[in-house]
């Protein structure tokens, strides 16, 4: 592994280089490049365009290493490995990508997100690094060396997308309302129903991929999904279809009851897949429909009776996070052919309209469905949750709120409501 400032320049003549600084140019958190690093940014700057970035908080400190040397520098809200912070970066297509750095965690994952090639170079180090510095190193190093003993299955793992099959934890959410989320008979039954669930999903998405492989590689981000990118075939995807139909058939037999929303789920994909997604309103409408499919699921696995506000309150929250979705779109020069039967202003409207529907869904069934009269309290934590997403959506440009569902995780106001709000069910639900 060779230092960054012993590269050769020539071997990435026309290329778009993608350069880390903390660790690749410099020591973290430096004010000062290396003479010898920074005359390679120069020299790789006079043959390439040239990108600077860092994912730490000093933009300023990027952009005068910028200014300095001759090179260009990312701003961008989005961090690696996020393939958003690509789309900062104009007439790429067709070019070769190259991304140069030092963390297979950071640098060699957005590389694989946007199909750029990784060049890792050696750290550049310092004595007074931190011991979290060091640690975070080492856990890199680990990731490294299990990320190339995975690779060769690494593009049928991304085909099924375990991302999202968090969102199969709503099966459990019918024990959690009951009271029975500690008993060891209704978590087995909701899990089998997860597995099964998240199966079923998984299947679905490589399904949905094969058939929108052509469009996926007209889209920024789609386009470096593993059918679209030809890093899995289309023969072999139908072969990850069968087995993964065949796992859900076999976890089912433990579940049988949960087979009636497994079919309809797959069922209505098959639908929304070939011809409902074109449809205006009743597109988003399905998406709610696969939410409701998963809560209804794990009700039938565990026998458990579930609330009607319930089931309207995951109804309006999953129109909401699709309507939401939608509206970012806009800004997409390639885009879904949907999206073209909306207009920004009816988006709007239906955001606002659904989330006060599941906002007044969660508190009818505070009032009416639950079995404590203080849940009622919990609306705040969740009226609170729900206009600050949509606060962002309205707010967000460039299609940054694509993705609503993910603020969950990374806004630090909804990640405190949510957790304030499991803590609150938690405590008067079971002490």
């Amino acid at each position: 592994m060779v230092r960054f400032s012993e590269l050769d320049e020539r071997s990435f003549d026309g290329a778009i280089l993608i350069i880390d600084v903390d660790g690749t140019i410099t020591n973290d958190k430096s004010m000062i490049v290396d003479a010898d690093a920074e005359r390679k940014l120069r020299a790789l700057a006079a043959r390439n365009r040239v990108y600077l970035c860092s994912n730490g908080p000093d933009k300023e400190r990027v952009k005068a290493f910028a200014e300095r040397t001759g090179t260009q520098y990312l701003e961008s809200i989005h961090k690696k490995p996020s393939a958003r912070l690509f789309k900062d970066i104009p007439d790429s297509a067709g070019k070769r990508l190259v991304v140069i750095g030092d963390k297979h965690l950071t640098d060699g994952r957005f590389a694989k997100n946007i199909g750029a090639e990784f060049i890792q170079t050696r750290r550049i180090r310092h004595a007074d690094d931190r011991f979290h510095i060091g640690m975070i190193y080492h856990m890199d190093d680990l990731y490294g060396h299990v990320a190339r003993m995975a690779k060769p299955i690494m593009p049928y793992i991304r085909l099924m997308r375990p991302s999202q099959w968090i969102k199969n934890l709503l099966v459990f959410a019918p024990i959690f309302f009951a009271d029975h989320v500690f008993e060891l008979g209704f978590l087995r039954e909701a899990f089998f129903a997860f597995v099964a669930f998240s199966s079923a999903a998984s299947a679905v998405y490589v399904m949905n991929d094969m058939v929108d492989a052509a469009q996926d590689r007209e889209h920024p981000i789609k386009r470096l999904r593993p059918i679209a990118l030809r890093t899995v075939t289309s023969s072999s995807a139908a072969v990850l279809l069968v087995v993964l139909l065949g796992l859900t058939a076999a976890v089912l037999a433990f579940v049988p009851q949960a087979a009636p929303a497994l079919l309809a789920y797959f069922v209505l994909n098959a639908l929304y897949s070939f011809s409902l997604k074109h449809v205006a309103v009743i597109d988003v409408l399905c998406i709610a429909i696969f939410y409701i499919l998963r809560i209804e699921a794990g009700g039938a696995a565990t026998a458990t009776r579930l609330s009607p506000w319930i089931i309207l309150c995951v109804l309006f929250g999953a129109l909401f996070l699709a309507l939401g979705k939608r509206r970012a779109e806009f800004s997409h020069a390639s885009r879904r052919k949907v999206i073209d039967s909306y207009s920004v202003l009816g988006l709007d409207h239906l955001l606002a309209a659904s989330a006060t529907l599941s906002v007044i869904s969660y508190g009818l069934y505070s009032l009416i469905g639950s079995v404590s009269a203080y849940t009622v309290y919990s609306t705040i934590f969740v009226a609170c949750a729900i206009f600050r997403v949509l606060n962002y959506i309205y707010m967000a440009k460039d299609g940054e709120a694509e993705f609503p569902e993910k603020l969950l995780f990374k806004d630090p106001w909804v990640v405190t409501c949510v957790v304030l709000w499991g803590i609150y069910m938690l405590g008067i639900l079971y002490l």
